[in-house]
């Protein structure tokens, strides 16, 4: 019988990913979710006596690594240490080997080399446990390594395979090791621990490959929970159980109005807060849908959002809007749908009937240059300014 915890892709200490200002005592959340949703783990590491951790890459974040997280890191593998709890883990894409480390880890902590390599750990109960698996050595490094993965040929102990790398139907970095379900199912091992995709995702169940994605999301790509995996069985029979540690959560939602009024926009956003306040401290984008066919005003639409961030500013448990999207059924065309289909061809701009003209208008202008969504935005607001002195006129 062996219980342990799978985590990966923690990042600590990585920034938000936010279109607006924050209030500070937003920001000291933010600032500190990261770091408490690791606590989190050693936490529940602690209280259920898991035999061991599995970090399957990207601890430390490669937009922020910092000595403060360096320290946060030893510390709580400290903790793991008085409790006898061993953690294994490999360098991913983010954390690969190459990038400074500012602290040494204690000795319960095994870090995987760029090669291959098997650890076998007993037990408190005697069970034996085979760890395979291997980090990377810099960020633009790539080699496939899954066939120097041993195969399980003892039916009475536990393996376990460490990966920091995407399934092949994944978007990701084209230096993470691609593979197919099928290559995993060849090693005959008991669980698969996945690292290198941010979202929580189970690949398969027999054998167990697993996601277990971010211990907390830090833009609104990661919506939703994020956690850790909590296993616990034997050679004949893993149970696994995802566990959300996140502090802070992010949404996208569509919110339906009713009306189109300062007022009523208003009174619906702040009943849609309370309506999830419950949950936690949240991040949310909205979108309103709006199937009148008058129009919302965006300035006032801005001011709105201004008001509601305005009165979220006292609340402990926030439900902070951090941007504020319109889906409008009679929205007008704009020229830049009408002209899609040319947005990325000049060629009608350089090609004349008359090679003297052409050629003394390229004297002055580079079509190699021209953006053509600004040069249709700019045609648009100047036929706009057109109409509007027309309607002056009459």
């Amino acid at each position: 019988m062996i219980k342990f915890i799978h985590c990966s892709d923690i990042r600590l200490d990585e920034p938000f990913q936010l279109v607006g200002d924050v209030p500070e005592y937003i920001m000291k959340s933010i600032r500190n979710s990261s770091f408490q949703s690791l606590k989190r783990v050693v936490d529940d590491a602690i209280e259920k006596q898991v035999d061991f951790i599995i970090i399957s890459g990207n601890l430390f974040s490669s937009k922020n690594r910092n000595i403060k997280a360096d320290d946060y890191v030893v510390k709580q593998f400290a903790r793991l240490k008085e409790e006898n709890i061993y953690v294994y883990y490999i360098h991913g894409i983010e954390d690969n080997m190459s990038v400074q480390s500012f602290y040494k880890f204690p000795d319960n902590v095994i870090v995987f080399s760029d090669e291959v390599q098997t650890y076998e750990l007993v037990t408190k109960n005697k069970s034996s446990v085979f760890f395979h698996g291997f980090s990377y050595k810099e960020h633009s490094h790539y080699e496939y390594k899954l066939d120097q993965y041993p195969v399980n040929e003892v039916n009475q102990t536990i393996h376990i395979g460490i990966l920091n790398g995407l399934h092949h139907k994944l978007k990701g970095e084209d230096t993470h090791t691609e593979f197919h379900i099928e290559e995993l199912n060849r090693k005959l091992y008991h669980y698969w621990a996945l690292g290198g995709f941010n979202r929580h995702m189970t690949l398969n169940e027999l054998p167990h490959m697993h996601y277990p994605g971010t211990l907390q999301a830090t833009n609104f790509m990661e919506g939703g929970d994020s956690g850790y995996m909590y296993v616990e069985g034997d050679s004949s029979q893993l149970n696994a159980t995802f566990v959300p540690v996140n502090m802070i959560t992010f949404h996208e939602t569509v919110l339906n109005l009713k009306s189109i009024e300062r007022h009523a926009i208003y009174q619906d956003i702040e009943a849609f807060k309370q309506s999830v306040r419950p949950n936690g401290r949240q991040l949310y984008r909205l979108t309103l849908q709006n199937d009148g066919e008058t129009l919302i005003d965006q300035q006032m639409l801005s001011q709105i959002k201004d008001q509601i961030q305005i009165g979220e500013m006292a609340e402990e448990q926030f439900v902070w809007i951090d941007d504020i999207y319109t889906n409008e059924k009679y929205a007008p065309h704009t020229l830049k749908d009408e002209f899609s289909d040319v947005l990325h061809d000049l060629s009608y701009l350089t090609t004349s009937k008359e090679p003297v003209q052409q050629s003394y208008i390229q004297k002055f202008i580079s079509f190699d240059e021209v953006n053509t969504e600004r040069l249709i935005d700019y045609g648009e607001a100047h036929l706009k300014m057109l109409m509007k002195g027309d309607r002056h006129e009459d």
